[in-house]
């Protein structure tokens, strides 16, 4: 089924536009491939899938050592014996320069390493005391780049979103959930505003950014992580986008976003820090 709606959406090339009036028909189509292939879920399922997402969840690491082997045969720490805890219902940034590892350690700890021969990891990360592995599905990752279809509105955005997602099984659950969420986010004056791009006017970089974490919630993720949300942003649009990260936290997510040089009014909306700085760790704290 993932792999049969995927399709339906890769088969429009990234920079080709969606003709005007066609994101309706899109998300019906995908809806209606979606149909095909999958039964709607009992409401046992539903409730098992919710249930297992209840638990909120400590994430703890412990003497991680990210080593690169370059092609000359040297080799090169991205990060050294780093270690620290995530609690539910706080806020961690993961500070530091450029080069500094924050975006690797990011990636560790979601689980989104890209394999690669040459790196070599060591150390252990566990979420509630068990393997990472053991939440799979239960992880939302927003990345710095996003990739929407611009004549797409908000709302059939998330609707698209849910309709290829697992946690979800009627059409009016779908909309209940969506609905939510973006209230939840702040997007209600936008849902029905087109995504756009540099062609189109549509929604602007915190807008975009907040439905980039919107897409990650369809799924009811226990863990988000967040990759230098606040890059390219004005100040008012970087305080918004935090500001959404810190009331999922406050809603018992766990949640963890790298950041970089923030401005002290958004510095304060973090409750722990990590700093790193050369692939080292100088600070951990509230």
């Amino acid at each position: 089924m993932e792999f049969l709606a995927g399709a339906l959406l890769i088969t429009l090339p990234r920079d080709k536009s969606i003709p005007l009036g066609a994101g309706a028909v899109l998300a019906k189509a995908v809806d209606g491939a979606v149909r095909a292939v999958t039964k709607p879920r009992s409401a046992h399922a539903a409730a098992s899938i919710e249930q297992a997402g209840a638990q909120a969840v400590t994430l703890v690491w412990d003497r991680l050592t990210c080593i690169l082997k370059t092609k000359n045969g040297q080799v090169r720490a991205l990060l050294r014996d780093i270690q620290g805890t995530a609690r539910p219902g706080r806020l961690l940034a993961i500070l530091g320069p450029s080069g500094a590892g924050k975006t690797t350690l990011l990636n560790i700890l979601a689980g989104q390493l890209p394999f690669n021969k040459n790196i070599e990891l060591t150390g252990r990360v566990l979420a509630n005391g068990r393997p990472l592995d053991s939440l799979l599905g239960h992880v939302g990752f927003v990345a710095q780049e996003d990739i929407f279809y611009s004549q797409l509105t908000v709302r059939e955005t998330l609707l698209m979103a849910a309709q290829l997602s697992n946690g979800t099984s009627t059409a009016s659950e779908r909309e209940r959930v969506v609905d939510d969420i973006i209230a939840r986010l702040g997007l209600a004056k936008v849902r029905a505003t087109r995504i756009g791009d540099k062609k189109t006017r549509g929604l602007s970089g915190g807008e975009r950014k907040r439905l980039s974490i919107a897409v990650e919630l369809i799924a009811r993720p226990k863990l988000i992580f967040a990759d230098e949300p606040t890059t390219g942003l004005d100040s008012f649009q970087a305080h918004k986008v935090v500001e959404a990260l810190k009331q999922l936290a406050e809603e018992n997510h766990t949640v963890i976003a790298s950041i970089h040089q923030p401005r002290s009014s958004i510095y304060t909306l973090f409750d722990d820090v990590i700093l790193l700085s050369g692939a080292h760790e100088l600070e951990a704290g509230s």
